[in-house]
């Protein structure tokens, strides 16, 4: 089995997000549903996931997948 970690990087603050529940707040979802993941839409659109099959766009000009 392949693993990997997909990271999202603040091109504004130069910092990554390490905080799920800051990443749930930025997709505009709510923090008490759990975070799931982090995922790349076909398009290549980064979305991120809660426990419920909730997901939410963040935003690609600011924020980048490392």
């Amino acid at each position: 089995m392949m693993e990997f970690e997909l990271r999202v990087f603040d091109s504004q603050t130069g910092e990554y997000i390490e905080d799920n529940d800051q990443l749930m707040e930025l997709a505009g979802l709510d923090s008490r549903l759990r975070f799931e993941a982090i995922a790349i839409q076909n398009d290549g659109t980064v979305i991120i996931c809660d426990k419920c099959g909730n997901f939410g766009y963040i935003d690609s000009s600011r924020y980048k997948i490392n």
